[in-house]
């Protein structure tokens, strides 16, 4: 009798850890693959399908709702806010309580928010155009993007922070977008969120593009 129970006793511990082996071998393959999370269309890859841009010679953009000043080449003041029409590195820092920053290239471009507080009452905040677009939340900054409550004639992005195709989102600082129309932050092709802390709230989506790939870093939705 003590046989047979000593038996039954080493067959359910074999059972056992033959379940756990494959568990343990299934949860790994599911977190080297990539698995969704949160939200649709959401993955998580370790991979930058974009080039970081060059920091050195970078332009430095202040913001300021008495007149903003641009250091360098690329950028220039505009009634409105802000115009970047060149590839290359701008950080920016201040405030404009009423304006845009909105920045156009063809070859890669990278938008270091250092210190910047951005609210416009006409559309988006911060709108980018180009193939390669690369925000970097400064180390140790804090940044805030608001848009409008509704969107004047013209404008035609759904996003407080807009990107015409492919943005990349890095750094270690944090970021509040405040996407009072419709998106917080959102893009025509690939959003990809590196590193820093963001906190998202939007009438609509969070965060949208054609996919969003969480590789680091923190997102709340408030």
């Amino acid at each position: 009798m003590g046989r047979i129970i000593l038996l039954i006793l080493s067959v359910c511990i074999a059972l056992f850890l033959s379940f756990s082996s494959v568990k343990d071998e299934s949860d790994s393959r599911t977190k080297s693959d990539g698995a969704e999370v949160g939200f649709a269309d959401t993955a998580v890859r370790t991979e930058t399908p974009l080039q970081r841009a060059e920091t050195a010679g970078a332009t430095k953009i202040v913001l300021n709702d008495g007149g903003c000043s641009v250091e360098g080449e690329g950028a220039r003041v505009s009634a409105g806010g802000v115009f970047i029409e060149g590839a290359g590195t701008y950080v920016i820092s201040g405030t404009l309580t009423d304006g845009q920053v909105y920045a156009e290239a063809e070859g890669p471009l990278e938008i270091v928010l250092d210190g910047a507080k951005i609210s416009s009452s006409k559309g988006s905040a911060l709108t980018v155009l180009g193939e390669q677009a690369r925000i970097v939340l400064a180390d140790g900054s804090e940044n805030e993007l608001t848009d409008a409550e509704s969107y004047g004639s013209g404008e035609y992005s759904q996003g407080c922070v807009f990107a015409e195709k492919n943005l990349v989102i890095s750094g270690g600082g944090s970021l509040r977008v405040n996407g009072n129309y419709a998106d917080g932050i959102a893009c025509g092709e690939e959003l990809l969120i590196e590193s820093g802390s963001l906190c998202v709230s939007a009438a609509r989506y969070g965060l949208k593009g054609g996919s969003v790939l969480l590789s680091g870093g923190s997102v709340v939705f408030a």
